[in-house]
């Protein structure tokens, strides 16, 4: 886990390095945002229940150069038993970002409690089209060949390493006279397995009401769908969070 994660941030560094060491005629000025949030969510699927959730997404951008993460941790506790120690984290650099094409390096590592995966990580490059962009609003779309794993917990046997086509779409829109921002993350893995086609299927919506120009009211709609699962999990789950974040 820790060498795929190094081979990330060395590819992300090195679209960093690039971007410094441009040969234009204008410096490329970095700058540096991000949101911090902490929500209460209700779950439905392998576990009926509640959990906190932490979230944090800091950015860099320059003139040719982005650079995005996002790591959410959620946790839940019932009496002596945890159910719940998840962790997801994405890294993603985008060069050339302002055109209509332009490539893209990402990965994503999981852990779960909840659905019994050990460490799923998913890292590779892609070419991503910027389908419209307006003033208030933007879609891209992403098409990537990923490395991906997953190692089970409960059921070793069903772990898998492979290349993966990955589809991702991800979309930010401004509505209700900037009142209500909406951004989705949705990522489609479709593969085959001894014979049948599995699938993977991940849609993060969100919802933020602006309540000042640092503050805003969110609500999360996470859903995952995956054909291949541990026995006795589900394989739907769906979780709703309802809290603040911070921008920065």
């Amino acid at each position: 886990m820790k060498t795929h994660l190094t081979l990330l941030a060395c590819v992300a560094f090195a679209v960093l390095s690039h971007a410094q060491t441009d040969t234009t005629t204008k410096a490329s000025k970095w700058q540096f945002s991000g949101e911090l949030g902490l929500d209460m969510s209700f779950q439905s699927g392998n576990l009926q229940s509640s959990s906190i959730v932490s979230q944090f997404s800091p950015a860099l951008e320059s003139s040719n150069v982005t650079i995005s993460s996002f790591v959410q941790y959620m946790y839940s506790r019932y009496d002596q038993t945890v159910y719940q120690n998840d962790v997801l984290s994405e890294l993603s650099a985008d060069l050339w970002y302002k055109k209509r094409f332009f490539p893209n390096v990402s990965g994503r590592f999981e852990a779960t409690t909840l659905r019994a995966i050990k460490d799923r990580i998913g890292i590779g490059p892609g070419i991503a089209w910027r389908a419209f962009k307006t003033p208030k609003s933007d879609l891209v779309v992403l098409n990537s060949v990923y490395y991906y794993r997953t190692t089970f917990d409960l059921a070793r046997e069903l772990s898998f390493e492979k290349f993966l086509y990955v589809l991702t779409l991800k979309g930010t829109y401004a509505t209700l006279g900037d009142k209500l921002n909406i951004s989705h993350d949705l990522q489609y893995i479709p593969w085959v397995r001894q014979d049948k086609t599995n699938h993977i299927l991940r849609a993060i919506v969100s919802f933020a009401l602006p309540i000042s120009d640092q503050f805003a009211v969110n609500i999360d709609v996470d859903y995952i769908y995956e054909s291949l699962v541990v026995r006795n999990r589900k394989n739907a789950n769906l979780t709703t969070a309802f809290g603040i974040a911070f921008a920065f």
